[in-house]
């Protein structure tokens, strides 16, 4: 029988752990294999468990406490997703900041039940900008310590951060001005990337190259934030780029001496897509050139 794949999805709350698990899982029934998904919801009225039910997502339900402290549970309904409704892949949320997941959880099932389950990265959602909406000082950015402190442990645990796409400095830049963010990244061993954009922006990066984009990211987040850059290889067809160009827009030069200079190594990958005059990143070949740069960049793990 072929092992069965599992993932755990952490974050704060708010993050988007479920409606990243069911878009993931929607992409996966659609084109790799039945994926399942376990609720751990706490909640009172068990909203998140709900929510990916009304998706049309295949569920199973943990409630009463974290995965971490009941794991024969946990394997039970990940075998009954199996053999019930034929998953070949299961995720889990854990609820709160998900600190000691890998511990409980991934050694745990490495060490009782690797001849069954291969397991995929441990995932942990950050968005710090909804965070900052929602402190009590709208205008502090800086978090209260016991945040900044599970924050730093979440990004221990992450195994790949990936920084961007998305406007440099209206969207990407921003997370790093929240207190403790940068020293997070810093200090995490995960392997750091920065997915660099496809176009410049007009009125935010216009005549920006790839060099000037890691430059303003390091300003603010300090040298050496991430390792790599992974920049786009797959020709954009000058009808794709024509609404782009009245704004004064254009594909982003990449100078890889100036930026192994800089300390960045770059990746390649045919990560864009266009349809009529919106260009855009591909979702799945894009997840897929981070999977391939995590392999390839990444210590020994212990899952495959």
């Amino acid at each position: 029988m072929d092992k069965i794949r599992f993932m755990v999805v952490s974050g704060f709350l708010g993050a988007g752990k479920t409606t990243t698990m069911i878009a993931l899982a929607e992409y996966m029934d659609r084109n790799i294999g039945k994926t399942a998904i376990i609720a751990n919801d706490l909640g009172a009225n068990l909203v998140d468990t709900s929510l990916t039910q009304t998706s049309g997502c295949t569920v199973a339900e943990i409630g009463n406490d974290c995965i971490c402290y009941q794991m024969d549970n946990t394997v039970d309904q990940i075998r009954r997703l199996r053999d019930k409704e034929g998953a070949t892949f299961v995720m889990s949320d854990i609820p709160g900041c998900g600190v000691g997941a890998l511990d409980h959880v991934y050694h745990t099932l490495h060490d009782d039940n690797a001849d069954e389950f291969t397991l995929s990265p441990f995932m942990v959602m950050v968005d710090p900008e909804r965070l900052r909406m929602i402190m009590p000082e709208h205008a502090d950015i800086n978090l209260p310590e016991e945040l900044v402190y599970l924050l730093k442990l979440q990004l221990e645990e992450a195994d790949l951060i990936v920084l961007g796409p998305g406007s440099l400095y209206t969207s990407v830049i921003p997370n790093l001005l929240v207190s403790g963010i940068r020293e997070a990244i810093h200090e995490s061993d995960a392997v750091k990337v920065y997915v660099m954009n496809l176009m410049t922006q007009s009125g935010e990066t216009a005549g920006y190259t790839a060099v000037d984009h890691v430059r303003a990211l390091f300003d603010h987040g300090g040298e050496g934030l991430f390792d790599y850059t992974l920049v786009n290889d797959l020709p954009i067809p000058p009808e794709a780029q024509a609404e782009y160009l009245r704004e004064g827009a254009v594909p982003i030069a990449v100078d890889e001496d100036a930026l192994s200079a800089l300390g960045v190594s770059v990746r390649y990958a045919p990560v864009a897509l266009w349809e009529k005059a919106l260009v855009r990143h591909n979702s799945a070949a894009l997840a897929e050139a981070l999977r391939t740069l995590y392999r390839e960049a990444s210590p020994t793990r212990i899952y495959g």
